[in-house]
């Protein structure tokens, strides 16, 4: 039980609760000390999965950099873009290209005649729109009549709308393609002849309502080809029709070439981002640690002004990671993985530098330039030599696991180095530091700070305990002297 000392203050004149607490505070110190420690433990590991998060973007860019789709890109030059629009998949071939547009892709339509107020005259009807059967009470409004056709159009790709300014119904297909119809037959089809789409009653025959749609028609190459949209593929080529042309308009000649600015701009994008994963990181383990600086207790800092404690804390968190040599190792491994040459390659195209990719100064810490000419001109003269400096992969029988394959590092290119690097750089920090997205964080420093937590818990009850003792012998010394001062007073008196 925890004595309430201040019932014991000031009996005898001496400040007991003051002794009391000059005495607790030399007793708090190691809890004080543990605190500190597991704030920088806290700290420490925050900053550790910091550089995770930047590792993970740079792997993730490193991993798309190993596939050949980021090397092949092609481009597309064209006489008359305003009739067709047309890129190019990786896959396309490099050539020479001749199109002609003969005819759009349309999807099938009909309008009907202006409406006439007695269409829906209270008389059941049904009829049917390419066989699924629409059926009215004849009490409907014109937009339920609408509503009612259109909770069909999953099953007839038809969709009808009502203008009312024009006061007429617009029927048109889902999609486009000669295959596409609008049919509307069934026993109340005169009825839809006469009253929707204005037909004589005289003239009307018991043939169904037909049409249909258009496919688009082009000649590639001289080839005649269709297609029942305006915007299809074909032969690794995306064409999108804009209009069609006469037969005495000339062909649109298409060229298809290697995109050099579209690699260019895919390497470019994966230095930029390795420069910038490598600069954060840098900044956090050349940042100094202020090993003086005076740290507050809890009762100092509750006491302290938030804009005060803002800075003491920024200060107080700068240089958890100085120097770390886990950090500093892949660091190091990184800027091995880009300058190591490809071992197999051609000579004159094994290396970074031989493509126009420099490291800076040694102020810049391993941070790489590019030389936009010498880049696009191995782009567009190598392309293959240079997808396989980042791409190629080889294996090699593991020394240390006999009917294991490993990576051959010297023979595989750059982005494959880097992502196995990375990874496993991402996985020795995650052992480390934890993931502030696992359930169950069993990390080196995670355990630490629960071990200190632990620590902090007992000795937090501990002090209690040493508190009350220091009470109790207060209080029985305030008794003792409150009898002794009593037994002086009677004496006194006896005297007198």
């Amino acid at each position: 039980m925890f004595i309430d000392r201040l019932r014991f203050s000031g009996l005898s004149g001496i400040d007991t609760e003051s002794m009391v607490d000059k005495l607790m505070k030399a007793e708090r110190k190691p809890l004080d000390n543990l605190k500190k420690n597991k704030q920088l433990l806290e700290w420490k590991r925050d900053d550790y999965r910091e550089v995770n998060k930047l590792l993970l973007e740079f792997r993730d860019m490193a991993r798309d950099m190993r596939y050949s789709t980021v090397f092949t890109l092609k481009a597309v030059s064209s006489s008359n873009e305003t009739v067709a629009k047309v890129t190019a998949g990786n896959n396309a071939m490099s050539g020479s290209y001749t199109l002609k547009v003969n005819e759009l892709a349309s999807g099938a339509s009909l309008t009907s005649t202006v409406i006439p107020s007695d269409l829906i005259d209270g008389t059941p009807r049904s009829f049917t729109i390419n066989g699924e059967t629409i059926s009215i009470t004849g009490t409907e409004t014109i937009q339920q009549f609408v509503a009612q056709i259109n909770s069909k159009s999953g099953a007839t790709g038809v969709k009808v709308s009502y203008d009312e300014g024009q006061n007429r119904l617009f029927f048109i297909t889902n999609s486009s393609g000669a295959d596409k119809k609008i049919e509307i037959d069934g026993s109340d089809l005169f009825w839809v002849k006469e009253k929707i789409f204005g037909q004589d009653p005289l003239d009307i025959d018991s043939n169904p309502i037909l049409v249909t749609g258009k496919n688009a028609k082009i000649e590639l190459n001289g080839t005649t080809l269709e297609f029942n949209s305006n915007t299809f593929s074909v032969n690794g080529l995306t064409i999108s029709l804009r209009s069609k042309q006469s037969p005495s308009d000339p062909v649109i000649n298409l060229t298809v070439s290697n995109d050099v600015d579209g690699i260019y701009e895919n390497i470019k994008k994966f230095i930029d981002k390795y420069n910038e994963v490598i600069g954060k990181i840098n900044d956090k383990i050349s940042e100094k640690r202020n090993r003086n600086l005076v740290w507050p207790t809890d009762e100092e800092k509750e006491k302290m002004k938030e804009e005060d404690l803002k800075l003491w804390e920024q200060n107080a968190k700068k240089g958890m990671l100085e120097r770390d040599p886990l950090i500093q190792k892949y660091l190091t491994q990184f800027r091995e993985d880009f300058s190591t040459v490809l071992n197999g390659a051609t000579p004159e195209l094994d290396s970074i530098y031989d493509i126009g990719i420099e490291t800076g100064n040694y102020k810049e810490k391993g941070k790489l330039k590019i030389d936009e000419s010498k880049l696009k001109s191995a782009i567009a003269n190598n392309p293959e030599k240079v997808m396989s400096l980042f791409t190629s992969y080889v294996e090699m029988d593991d020394p240390n696991n006999p009917g294991k394959k490993i990576m051959d590092y010297g023979k595989s290119g750059i982005a494959q180095r880097l992502y196995q690097n990375a990874d496993m750089a991402i996985k020795e920090i995650a052992e480390k530091a934890g993931s502030e997205y696992s359930f169950e964080d069993e990390s080196i420093l995670t355990t630490e700070i629960k071990d200190i937590s632990k620590k902090i818990t007992d000795f937090e009850k501990k002090l209690i305990d040493i508190e009350n003792r220091y009470i109790k012998k207060f209080s029985q010394m305030e008794q003792a002297l409150t009898k002794a001062n009593a037994q002086s007073s009677w004496l006194y008196q006896q005297g007198s």
